[in-house]
């Protein structure tokens, strides 16, 4: 009710969403189809002090039921008080679809984030993420109508524009407006897949110093070990770190301190997603998904096809434990030789490889292929033929044999059908 909002709002007081929050320093990041239920728990477990859920899109959940019990199911452990504390992220760019939305979730959460950041074709498409960001007067009026009508603190997330004054501008216009915090991912949306590049902590340090205090700044984008989070908090002076990417290749990184071997963080992680807490809410190809992403290094390396297969090939839960389960059996002592390179540097191997003179795009099919029969680099057509599922692609070589790898963002964003489409196919969306 609109009595109950006003007390939380004065109950809350001018406390930023930080200390609103408990004051996190580790953050798990919004991802489509990946920041679900089950992954945030086990992130939880790992180090994560709040997460985020993954994009809600806005006019899909006021207009379509299903959708929003898709969403609502994944909330249900957060209303229960197990998932806490929860931001949820919502697209859009019209003020009062939003308001709409964060109402009905605000019971729920404990923040409401605006996505500015999503540099994807269909963020474009659909007038939301890092597109939306061009248009400052629009975004300050959402702000401004979300966090004089919502009762938990308003959040968002940026990516920066290429001048960086224009960024200071909008930030301090965004506080203005009423932002309870800001995520500055130090990128702009040019910056995605091979192009991802270095993020810029230097320009979310001159942000937070630009800005009043009391608007904490989260900074996102260069983290993937531990030993980043506290580089990251010193060099950026933010209040908290952020972890995307990082954190799908490997929850420990949110923590620092586990000593588990990586397939037994993917046993874990099964075992949430097929509980009784989260069975509801994961689908079986955003399992595979994760499962991909924490074995990567395992299941490209030569010798291991067969268990990649079999893991991407699974139909059932009960297909996902048995690939596993012969993945622990049989690589328990697994080093990375031929294949050294995470989930998270699967971008970046190209640009290593280029600065090195060593034929990068070559190298890259080598790791993104996984190989043919042999395991060996196969050519490959411009695009790939069929999704599989999960952010796993078929692809069809210059010989005409199909056979399993894993997609890029702008494998994804070609096959994407509609401007408010947010189901399995964003799989893979996780720079937002």
């Amino acid at each position: 009710s609109s009595t109950r909002r006003r007390r939380r709002r004065r109950r809350r007081g001018k406390k930023g969403l930080l200390q609103w929050v408990g004051s996190p320093r580790v953050v798990l990041a919004p991802m489509v189809a990946a920041s679900s239920v089950a992954f945030r728990l086990l992130c939880r477990r790992y180090g994560a002090e709040m997460c985020s859920t993954p994009m809600i899109n806005a006019k899909m959940y006021t207009t379509h039921a299903k959708y929003r019990r898709d969403v609502m199911s994944d909330l249900r452990a957060a209303e229960a008080g197990v998932d806490r504390p929860l931001a949820a992220q919502f697209c859009g760019d019209d003020p009062e679809v939003l308001l709409l939305a964060a109402r009905g979730v605000e019971n729920c959460v404990d923040a409401v984030d605006l996505n500015l950041g999503c540099p994807q074709g269909i963020a474009k498409r659909g007038r939301y993420g890092a597109f939306l960001l061009e248009d400052e007067d629009r975004v300050c009026e959402i702000i401004k109508t979300l966090a004089q009508n919502v009762a938990v603190p308003v959040t968002c997330k940026i990516r920066l524009f290429d001048d960086l004054e224009r960024t200071l501008v909008l930030c301090r216009r965004l506080a203005d407006a009423g932002v309870a915090s800001i995520c500055v991912h130090g990128r702009t949306k040019a910056m995605k897949g091979q192009l991802v590049g270095e993020a810029d902590w230097a320009a979310i340090a001159t942000i937070r110093r630009a800005l009043d205090r009391n608007i904490p700044i989260i900074a996102n984008g260069g983290v993937e070990s531990f030993d980043d989070v506290e580089k990251c908090l010193a060099a950026t002076e933010a209040s908290a770190v952020m972890i995307s990417e990082a954190a799908l290749s490997d929850p420990r990184v949110l923590g620092g301190t586990s000593t588990k071997r990586k397939v037994d963080v993917a046993a874990e992680y099964l075992e949430i997603a097929s509980s009784k807490v989260a069975i509801d809410s994961t689908k079986l190809a955003e399992a595979r998904g994760h499962l991909v992403k924490i074995l990567f290094e395992i299941i490209q390396a030569d010798g291991n096809h067969a268990f990649r297969d079999a893991l991407i090939q699974a139909n059932t839960w009960s297909d996902l434990r048995d690939a596993l389960g012969a993945i622990r059996r049989h690589c328990h002592s697994f080093v990375p030789t031929t294949h050294p390179r995470s989930w998270y540097r699967r971008h970046r191997r190209l640009e290593e490889d280029s600065e090195g003179g060593g034929g990068g795009e070559n190298h890259r099919q080598d790791l993104v292929l996984a190989g043919g029969d042999n395991g060996g680099p196969l050519l490959l057509k411009k695009r790939p033929l069929l999704l599989l599922g999960g952010g796993l692609l078929g692809t069809q070589t210059t010989t005409g044999n199909t056979f399993a790898c894993l997609a890029t963002n702008d494998d994804i964003e070609e096959q994407q059908g509609g401007d408010d489409h947010a189901g399995p196919l964003e799989s893979l969306f996780n720079e937002q």
